[in-house]
């Protein structure tokens, strides 16, 4: 309390910098050491990734930058990346085509991960925040049944050929659903030539 508190001009704390980089392993040991009274033991039952991908499906991505200066400001460490799996959602077969037709280009095919990124606010916790609210808005929105939605003939991500004189159509399918390239031009060339008996 007898101490002079320095002033906010020329005050040699304010210019260091403000991270544990230059710590040496003895002393980064050290506090290691201090702060294990207050670790707790890691949770049964999350031995393997695929246990903590089951009980934590959601994953937020944060970014921190260290500079060599006294701020610890930056603006790119702002944004908030959020990735959870379409199949550890709730979602029968109509939600889970809406969802996916409403993420658009942020739904991975391969994996099967949904990648929300929001920059949009200045501070981090309220992107990842603004990132919490889209994914629960999806997720209302494609549960929702619209009147317009309600149709004879359901509306499907992929086309499906239903048998057609006791034969199947996979060469169709293959062509709808993949794109025309040279191998599946030519095998529905020979499916049809095959349906209409032609040499």
């Amino acid at each position: 309390k007898s101490q002079v508190v320095p002033n906010k001009y020329a005050n040699a704390e304010l210019m260091k910098v403000p991270n544990f980089l230059h710590l040496t392993p003895p002393v980064i040991r050290e506090h290691c050491a201090a702060i294990s009274k207050f670790c707790t033991e890691w949770p049964a039952g999350l031995e393997t990734e695929e246990d903590i991908e089951k009980h934590f499906p959601v994953s937020v991505t944060t970014s921190d930058y260290l500079n060599s200066s006294s701020s610890i400001r930056d603006r790119r460490s702002r944004i908030v990346q959020l990735k959870i799996n379409v199949d550890s959602l709730p979602l029968d077969q109509h939600a889970r085509d809406k969802l996916i037709r409403l993420v658009g280009n942020r739904y991975n095919e391969e994996t099967g991960d949904i990648l929300l990124v929001a920059d949009r606010c200045p501070y981090r916790g309220q992107n990842e925040d603004y990132c919490k609210y889209l994914l629960t808005a999806l997720l209302h929105e494609s549960w929702r049944v619209e009147d317009w939605e309600i149709k004879q003939v359901e509306d499907k991500e992929t086309f499906a050929s239903e048998a057609e004189l006791g034969e199947s159509r996979e060469a169709l399918q293959n062509l709808l659903n993949h794109g025309e390239s040279d191998a599946t031009v030519r095998l529905y060339k020979e499916e049809v030539r095959k349906m209409l008996g032609l040499p």
